[in-house]
């Protein structure tokens, strides 16, 4: 692959005006030992992607989202807008959470076919001040400029079993970095600055773990 020239420029600019790129840290947390889908010709629901963790921010189908489990699992997956009962009215007539309740769980059995719900969540910084994040999410992101944690589980309808889950964080640290000759702190630029777009890269990293 050729690199284009500007690029070049960029690394001349950086080496001579003492500036580094700081890129993110990413880090992975799986809660199953399970990386893979069942195949066997089961059914999935994939619900809409969870902004925050208040149940009334879910609603956004995540297009990056939709297009990995359709390939991955073609007809055999289905939005939660597309699941409709035989007068063609959703047959889902509530929000679901990433925390799914039992209560939803079980009107998923007795009125479905399914056999797994696909749920999605993304936390940006924001999150740490609202203390909706772990202790050890939290110290991912003390010293970030920008950050933000996605999430992947997939809950067995039949049984309330967990089929996956793995959560995956994406920060960008303010911490000063020092010159290693002269002990003068470097200036950094930062890449990926907006916790909004760590958001989609931590899914997507996510979504490339999953076989």
């Amino acid at each position: 692959m050729k690199l284009k020239p500007y690029y070049f420029l960029f690394l001349f600019f950086i080496s001579c005006s003492h500036l580094g790129v700081k890129f993110p840290n990413y880090t992975f947390k799986y809660l199953t030992f399970n990386k893979k889908l069942d195949n066997n010709n089961k059914k999935y629901l994939l619900n809409t992607t969870q902004f925050g963790d208040a149940n009334i921010d879910v609603g956004n189908n995540l297009e990056h989202v939709v297009q990995f489990f359709k390939q991955k699992l073609d007809a055999n997956v289905i939005l939660k807008k597309d699941l409709k009962d035989a007068d063609k009215k959703q047959l889902i007539p509530f929000l679901i959470s990433y925390n799914i309740s039992l209560e939803h769980l079980s009107f998923l059995k007795k009125n479905t076919d399914l056999d797994y719900v696909i749920l999605t969540k993304v936390l940006d910084l924001s999150a740490v001040e609202n203390n909706s994040l772990s202790n050890i999410h939290k110290k991912q992101l003390y010293r970030a400029t920008a950050g933000a944690i996605s999430f992947i589980k997939i809950i067995d309808v039949k049984n309330g079993e967990t089929l996956l889950e793995m959560n995956c964080t994406g920060a960008v640290s303010n911490r000063k970095d020092t010159d290693i000759f002269t002990g003068e702190e470097q200036n950094r630029i930062y890449l990926h600055k907006s916790s909004n777009t760590l958001g989609e890269k931590t899914m997507k990293k996510l979504l490339k773990r999953i076989k």
